[in-house]
């Protein structure tokens, strides 16, 4: 009996082993899976890029339907080219073909409406855009379809890749409730490896957090993305609800920022963009307050319980114009300037926070009709009436 009471602890010690092996390579194999994952990230670079060029050449599209500025009909068919290349690369790591399918229809819509285009121009006669209505709405359909399917292809290659995160740590915990059992009988050697252990976990915790911040950070500005924003207005809007504290909404579009670019190049537009980021960020003083890149040269501010959000908006207008940022092609004056639309009001259940951001975006085409370098509030009265 004795002799066999002598082989316990050596089994303890074996099993113990075992399941510090099995835990050390659990850690292991989830860092490796997180800091090694090429691919998703890759998948999530190409489809942010694909998102980007859409709304370029959607913005190229309708710019040379308006204007007639044939430098906007070649860019339009530059970012064509681009996208088709980037799907191509992203057909080699997905299998996703949304894509192609919605490209294919922007392209045949949009070279139809172009060709359309230029006869009328070459004829000196108005184009009938009220006859194209049906293909435009299907030209804003695709493109819709392509800009929303690659915001959610990065969201389920990063659901993708925190599910296995998540399983291989919920085998960690289990395997650790053991350890700790066992604990008492070697807890030298425990102390050893849950101390290599925990280096582990750091790294892992490190790159998982990297991971996060490219998910939801604009790669230019560095500043919140679309889908920061997304998350985080719906939190404050809540917030709000609940609290029942007003929210103030803004959104701020930089003037005559196609005029910058062209003139001054893409180069001086990306430091443009960097620097407007920079002004704003820094009268975030809260920890709720926030400011995202929206999307090209617009930016949208979220100020939760603000009753001063027109005296803000004033301040950030002031603030870019006092940037002194050069503009000589500017329609409204020779350095940067911004135009912005703000609304603000405590919502209840019933509102609709949709309707909400539409009303901002309502403002601010406003401010821009009214001459730019202002700031306009939405005014339910009018709107009502």
């Amino acid at each position: 009996m004795i002799k066999k009471l002598l082989f316990l602890p050596l089994i303890i010690f074996i099993l113990l082993s075992i399941l510090l092996l099995i835990s050390y390579s659990s850690v292991y194999n989830l860092n490796k899976l997180i800091s090694n994952n090429e691919s998703h990230l890759i998948t999530i670079s190409l489809s942010n890029s694909i998102s980007s060029y859409v709304k370029r050449a959607e913005s190229h599209f309708y710019l040379y339907l308006m204007l007639d500025n044939k430098a906007d009909r070649d860019k339009f068919f530059s970012r064509i080219q681009s996208l088709e290349e980037k799907l191509n690369e992203l057909k080699i790591i997905s299998d996703v073909d949304v894509f192609s399918k919605n490209l294919i229809s922007i392209k045949h819509i949009g070279s139809k409406l172009i060709e359309a285009k230029d006869d009328a121009l070459n004829n000196d006669t108005s184009f009938p855009i009220k006859l194209y209505e049906e293909d435009l709405a299907k030209f804003n359909a695709a493109s819709s379809i392509i800009r929303k399917t690659a915001v959610h292809h990065v969201d389920d290659k990063t659901s993708i890749l925190n599910i296995k995160r998540n399983v291989a740590l919920n085998k960690i915990k289990n395997i650790h409730s053991l350890l700790l059992i066992s604990g008492l009988i070697c807890i030298i050697l425990i102390v050893i490896l849950i101390k290599k252990l925990s280096n582990e976990l750091e790294v892992s915790k490190k790159n998982t957090h990297q991971l996060d911040m490219l998910s939801n950070t604009d790669g230019l500005t560095e500043i919140g993305n679309r889908r920061f924003f997304d998350a985080a207005f719906k939190n404050e809007w809540q917030r709000s609800i609940r609290d029942k504290k007003p929210i103030a909404l803004m959104m701020i579009d930089i003037d005559c920022f196609k005029l910058f670019n062209d003139n001054y190049g893409h180069l001086e537009g990306d430091k443009c963009l960097i620097k407007v980021a920079k002004t704003l960020q820094s009268f975030m003083k809260r920890p709720a307050d926030s400011v995202c890149r929206y999307g090209g040269e617009e930016f949208i501010v979220i100020l939760p319980n603000t009753d001063n959000a027109i005296y803000v908006a004033e301040n950030f207008r002031k603030s870019i114009e006092q940037l002194n940022l050069p503009h000589a092609f500017s329609l409204v004056k020779d350095v940067v300037t911004v135009s912005i639309g703000i609304d603000f009001f405590t919502p209840d259940q019933l509102s609709d926070p949709n309707q909400f951001i539409a009303n901002v975006d309502k403002a601010l085409y406003q401010a821009k009709n009214n001459g730019r370098n202002q700031v306009c509030v939405y005014s339910r009265e009018t709107a009502e009436n």
